[in-house]
């Protein structure tokens, strides 16, 4: 008591006051949870604000992850925790498979020698089935060896750009009326048209700058043309199936072929 006293006395006599509580200080404000990542998968928002002096708080959390697109975007990262990135959008369907075109008429790998065919005429074009060629209907007339090379060779009839001289067998198979004149043979006239009388083909004539024609005008028969003289050219396409024939050389002409 007498210590108690002479305490209390003490601080009377030199103005003591209460002693505070240690300082903890208030808990400050829990973070925000991490704001939505974007839809590519980018950041997300910032974290919740900072504790309060004296407390601690957890950051906040992150982020949820974005939306995936195409490309699976990044993950986003917020303060305290870690977004995985959206998943990758699902690939495409595979497009339909396309289908081939419809091949032309004639002289293509895929035809069959059909030997009841009848010849079709399409545009400026006639399709033998018989031997899967390809004929010009019409002709040009006047023309030297050289000249026919070019022009079929640059022709487009029919949409093809492949035309040739025939060779004497190749001709010969369109020679369906061997022994008549014009203008009911030695061709189907009703078909081709007719011009001239010798027409050119690359078989050779046994003699220099000499090849094989087949004459309209003399019923199918051959003549030994000279390849600088005009005559007239039937262009062909294709690699067709034909029966071999004597050439110029062995023969008169479709009479004895």
């Amino acid at each position: 008591m007498k210590r108690a006293s002479w305490l209390l006395g003490c601080c009377l006599a030199l103005g003591c006051s209460a002693a505070s509580p240690d300082p903890t200080g208030s808990g400050g404000t829990t973070g925000s949870p991490g704001g939505t990542g974007m839809t590519s998968g980018g950041s997300p928002a910032t974290a919740g604000s900072s504790a309060g002096v004296g407390g601690s708080v957890p950051s906040g959390g992150g982020g949820a992850g974005g939306t995936a697109v195409a490309t699976g975007g990044a993950g986003g990262t917020s303060a305290g925790g870690t977004v995985a990135g959206g998943s990758g959008g699902s690939g495409g369907s595979a497009g339909a498979t396309g289908g081939g075109d419809s091949g032309g008429s004639g002289g293509g790998s895929g035809c069959v020698p059909d030997a009841n065919g009848a010849l079709m005429v399409n545009g400026d074009a006639v399709h033998d089935p018989k031997t899967c060629l390809d004929w010009m209907k019409t002709t040009k007339t006047g023309v030297n060896y050289a000249a026919a090379e070019m022009y079929c060779a640059d022709a487009t009839t029919g949409g093809f750009d492949d035309w040739r001289i025939p060779d004497a067998s190749e001709f010969a198979s369109i020679v369906t009326r061997c022994g008549k004149y014009t203008p009911e043979g030695p061709i189907d006239t009703s078909v081709f048209d007719l011009q001239g009388d010798g027409y050119w083909t690359t078989t050779p004539a046994g003699e220099p700058n000499k090849v094989c024609a087949v004459g309209m005008l003399n019923a199918g028969g051959y003549y030994h043309y000279g390849t600088a003289g005009p005559q007239v050219v039937r262009c062909v396409r294709g690699t067709g199936t034909v029966k071999m024939v004597k050439d110029c050389t062995m023969a008169m002409g479709c009479s004895n072929w």
